[in-house]
């Protein structure tokens, strides 16, 4: 009796690029991004002089220190407490931005949809009421006259 290997019992196969990166194979809800805190140290560390300032930006972003590389978002979150959230240019757009406005588009399509399940539930009701009203206006209709047995003639001596 011979023994094999799962190697030699089992033809190669070439994992794809979500093997090797550790990634599932099936898109999930929510997209995840990998964050990078910058802490802000102003002059010594001192630990009576409270909390050095941490600011998130996407591990793709190209310069954290400069305004021009957020958008107009983080731009607004940066000028207001040094903050800008992840709202990182990557390339030309805002991934944050563009996650928010693909929520925003689903969510606007999923009311749109609901609203029109709704027209066409009041339709379908109204039609109905319609429909009951017509048959209680009409005349009754004479019921079917019951059969009347007619006497055949017998023949004689029957």
């Amino acid at each position: 009796m011979t023994i094999q290997s799962d190697a030699e019992s089992s033809a190669p196969r070439r994992p794809n690029l979500s093997d090797q990166l550790g990634k599932p194979h099936v898109k999930t809800g929510v997209r995840r991004f990998r964050w990078r805190a910058v802490i802000h140290a102003r002059g010594k560390l001192d630990p009576s002089a409270g909390h050095p300032t941490v600011s998130w930006h996407l591990a793709e972003c190209s310069a954290p220190a400069s305004k021009e590389a957020h958008c107009e978002v983080g731009r607004g979150l940066i000028e207001f407490d040094g903050n800008p959230d992840g709202h990182c240019r990557v390339g030309e757009t805002c991934p944050r931005c563009d996650e928010a406005a693909a929520a925003v588009e689903a969510t606007q399509a999923a009311q749109e949809q609901a609203e029109r399940e709704q027209v066409e539930r009041e339709q379908a009701e109204r039609e109905q009421v319609e429909q009951a009203r017509r048959t209680a206006a009409a005349p009754p209709d004479e019921p079917p006259a019951a059969p009347t047995e007619v006497d055949e003639p017998r023949p004689a001596g029957a």
